[in-house]
């Protein structure tokens, strides 16, 4: 479940979002779906799936790694991004995005949604270049 204050962040950068319900046993995780999600410069498509996962104790607790679909690639070198695969989640088929931050990176009790999001949009431009 979404907090009052995740949900006003969301609210503030107009995203379309979708809080999905988790499977047994790992159903203390928020999953967030945001579709229509728009993607930095490029990629071989604009838009696609955001699915993010937030683990129990978040923002306390650091989110880990990201999932899109349609998958993407760069639209220069035609290569998946770095540190991807597939996996399935609520029965669709995600690039799974392998990103994890180290306790320096993620601050408990300053850290938020917002800051999690703007992580991915960065890798998502570094990989993009």
């Amino acid at each position: 479940m979404l907090s009052e204050s995740d949900r006003s962040i969301l609210e503030e950068l107009g995203l379309t979002y979708t809080v999905l319900e988790e499977p047994q046993p790992s159903n203390a995780w928020t999953a967030v779906l945001f579709s229509d999600y728009e993607l930095p410069p490029g990629y071989d498509r604009d838009k696609t799936d955001l699915l993010v996962r937030l683990p129990p104790g978040f923002p306390d607790a650091a989110p880990d790694n990201f999932w899109i679909d349609p998958p993407i690639t760069n639209k220069r070198t035609r290569a998946a991004p770095p540190n991807t695969a597939s996996e399935t989640h609520h029965g669709r088929s995600w690039q799974f995005f392998s990103r994890h931050l180290t306790a320096a990176h993620w601050r408990p009790g300053i850290d938020d949604l917002r800051t999690w999001l703007n992580t991915i949009r960065r890798t998502l431009e570094q990989d993009g270049v």
